[in-house]
Formats: C-alpha cells, sequence, structure tokens
C-alpha cells in the first residue's frame, strides 16, 4: 500500500526553501533525529501550532538598530499538551530577500499548522498568569553587601 502524494503548496515550498537557504545559514553543524533535533552549540525549542490569525510581514529595525528590515510575524496557538499555551514568532529578513518572506506568508491564514524551532539562548518568555513571584539571591554572585 502507497501512502497518497500530496502537492506541496506555495507556503510550504517556501519554508522547504527558507529551511535550506536561511534558517541555519552560517554552517552550523545540524543534526536530525527522530528524537530531537539538536545543533552541535546546543539545544532547540520546538513549538507546534497553529496561527491564531494570517501571517504579516512588518518593517522593524534588526539587532544592530540601524536599519529597518522586513520581518514575519505570526501567533501560534499550541496544539501540544502540557506546552506554553501560545508562541509570538517574528523571522527576520534581509531586504534582498524580502521576495521569499512575501511568498513565505502569502498562504499562512488562521488555522494553519505550524512548528518553529530556535535554539533556547533565543528564546523569549513571557508569564502572563503566574503562580509565584519572589525574589532570590543569585546563586552564581556573592551576596550582596549589605548597607
Amino acid at each position: 500500500m502507497h501512502a497518497a502524494h500530496t502537492a506541496m503548496t506555495p507556503a510550504a515550498q517556501a519554508l522547504k526553501t527558507l529551511q535550506a537557504d536561511d534558517l541555519f545559514a552560517g554552517g552550523e553543524d545540524v543534526q536530525q533525529t527522530d528524537i530531537a533535533v539538536t545543533l552541535a552549540d546546543g539545544e532547540l525549542f520546538e513549538f507546534t501550532g497553529t496561527l491564531t490569525g494570517p501571517a504579516e510581514l512588518r518593517n522593524k529595525p534588526p539587532r544592530d538598530g540601524l536599519h529597518v528590515v522586513p520581518v514575519v510575524c505570526m501567533h501560534l496557538k499550541s496544539t501540544q499538551p502540557g506546552g506554553p499555551s501560545h508562541c509570538y514568532v517574528e523571522r527576520a529578513f534581509t531586504d534582498a530577500t524580502r521576495g521569499k518572506a512575501e511568498a513565505f506568508i502569502k498562504d499562512l491564514k488562521r488555522g494553519t499548522p505550524m512548528t518553529v524551532r530556535t535554539r533556547l539562548a533565543e528564546l523569549r518568555v513571557s508569564i502572563t498568569h503566574p503562580t509565584f513571584i519572589q525574589p532570590t539571591e543569585p546563586t552564581n554572585a556573592p551576596a550582596a553587601q549589605k548597607a
């Protein structure tokens, strides 16, 4: 019995192109297994969910803050049990790759299933309903001097 062959949507083709050309640009050693995806220099976080609205292309300043670049922005709702419930994703492009960004978001509408991976070091966390907040002493720094 053969699995049915399905044609790639333009968004899926654009994503494939992004992964091949842009996602890990810089030559990192990427290994993929059935269990997890890891980089030679650290672990990756993976989030699977559905878009809560269409993906958008915005112009934002990059980390250097010198000029604006095209940035794909997406809000996702989790389809994974036990993980974070929502995720906001930004993926910066260069001006030269704006066309790839536009092609990528063209078919990304509300309800589109998505998987996002990032290095743990790049992950930002926002806690909207904490059940506990308390100041603590730093564990890797000398105790603060009392005034």
